[in-house]
């Protein structure tokens, strides 16, 4: 009945609000501030419960709709955590599973939606949200080898971390200048890219009191792999393939990913 009132539309076996009802329901939502807001929460939460794997293209694409709707209400810190949720996906964060499957366009579209939000918050308001952002289009564009752009988003967002100086925000902060030093390797900027990562290397055992799950993992590893650069590009090459058994060593014999 609702159909051949033209109510509703069918399509591939579905039904949905035909556009016009649809157009006059959202203007009505808008009228109300409360229940506008408790629409996009609703609707956020379904598809929430209706993805429970990555296992399609098509589940990817769903876990990613509740962010549109903390968009509209402006609710940027959910979308944050959406973006930081590792339940979906093993060892990683949902905007990383777009790697080798689908074009990062639509996770850089909505980055740059967010970003454009933070801007129009007061400072105090903004900026941790902010260096999130920066951090996710530089793992974007770092998983999508475009390295000269990760490393300009990724040293922003350690600059913002710096400014902060939050315990807090160690990992984050690590995480970018090891990525960021990958970048400019990549790029052949080795000199750089010593400048970038000695001061953390040199100081490494001042952010070990963290106990961030991530951290075990990157202790472990990631200053090694920097040391033994530094001594290959000293031309110590016996010592320099000495710590990359070693560390290899460490990684095999453990439970580290």
């Amino acid at each position: 009945v609702l159909k051949n009132r033209s109510l509703v539309e069918l399509v591939n076996g579905e039904y949905s609000l035909h556009p016009l009802v649809r157009a006059e329901a959202v203007y009505l939502l808008k009228q109300n501030e409360e229940e506008f807001t408790k629409a996009h929460n609703n609707a956020s939460d379904f598809w929430k419960a209706k993805v429970q794997s990555l296992d399609t293209d098509k589940d990817l694409l769903m876990a990613f709709e509740p962010c549109y709707h903390y968009l509209e209400t402006n609710d940027l810190k959910k979308i944050i955590e959406i973006f930081l949720n590792t339940d979906l996906i093993k060892e990683g964060y949902l905007h990383i599973a777009f790697y080798g499957r689908l074009s990062p366009t639509l996770v850089l579209e909505l980055l740059d939606k967010i970003e454009d939000r933070v801007l129009l918050l007061p400072p105090e308001q903004g900026v941790l949200i902010l260096a999130y952002v920066k951090k996710f289009r530089g793992n974007t564009y770092f998983f999508s080898g475009e390295p000269q752009k990760s490393v300009i988003e990724l040293e922003a967002t350690i600059k913002i971390i710096e400014q902060i100086n939050s315990k807090q925000l160690i990992p984050l902060l690590l995480f970018c200048v090891f990525h960021a030093f990958a970048c400019k390797l990549e790029l052949g900027e080795f000199d750089e890219a010593l400048v970038l990562i000695q001061p953390y290397v040199d100081n490494i055992d001042r952010y070990k009191y963290t106990d961030h799950p991530l951290m075990r993992q990157l202790f472990t590893v990631y200053p090694q792999i920097v040391q033994s650069f530094m001594l290959a590009m000293k031309l110590e090459h016996d010592a320099s393939i000495a710590l990359v058994k070693k560390t290899y060593d460490t990684i095999t014999n453990s439970s580290l990913s």
